[in-house]
């Protein structure tokens, strides 16, 4: 959600934005992609304890990769509240999906030309090496249209999306928002 709303805004004519980092997420998602996301974003499970959201959060969320139980703690707590009955729910708003709502037909989801082609900030994409929103086609229409790909980063073991919770993931992030260089102003 966040890499359609950043790209989102880097293609308005007076956007405040200077660089623009990406995980997982092009102006192309294939149908595929949108029909796994319609089986759990915009739901709104409720579990009796942390322990079985904690559960959910790892199964659903597989692809972020191999993460420390320290590290799918702090997801589960970023992800989930306790509400006044004391049950556990995710603390986002399902409205989000209403795009997948089951009387939607999924379909492509193409975006080159209303958004990515209108983008002139340098741009650093992030890849999960088994995701399945971001193909390698996807990558390589990025990189002959629209804006400067300044830094590209794919880890092994990882789908969507990246989580950047370790150092492999955050340096390269960090060094692309540091840089001084032309193409990454």
């Amino acid at each position: 959600m966040g890499g359609l709303i950043g790209m989102m805004l880097a293609s308005a004519r007076s956007s405040p934005l200077r660089r623009l980092v990406i995980n997982d997420i092009g102006p192309f998602i294939p149908k595929s992609g949108v029909e796994r996301l319609s089986t759990y974003v915009g739901k709104e499970p409720k579990w009796d304890s942390f322990d079985e959201s904690m559960l959910y959060i790892k199964q659903h969320f597989a692809g972020f990769g191999e993460l420390s139980d320290e590290q799918w703690h702090r997801l589960a707590s970023a992800t989930v509240k306790q509400d006044n009955s004391g049950k556990f729910g995710v603390k986002y708003d399902p409205a989000i999906a209403d795009a997948l709502k089951p009387e939607q037909t999924p379909q492509d989801v193409d975006l080159f030309p209303a958004i990515w082609d209108r983008i002139s900030v340098p741009v650093m994409l992030l890849r999960g090496a088994s995701s399945d929103l971001l193909s390698l086609e996807t990558v390589g229409r990025m990189r002959q249209r629209g804006p400067s790909l300044a830094a590209y980063a794919e880890f092994d073991r990882v789908g969507h999306a990246p989580a950047l919770m370790t150092m492999d993931q955050i340096q390269p992030v960090l060094a692309f928002l540091r840089s001084s260089s032309p193409s990454a102003q």
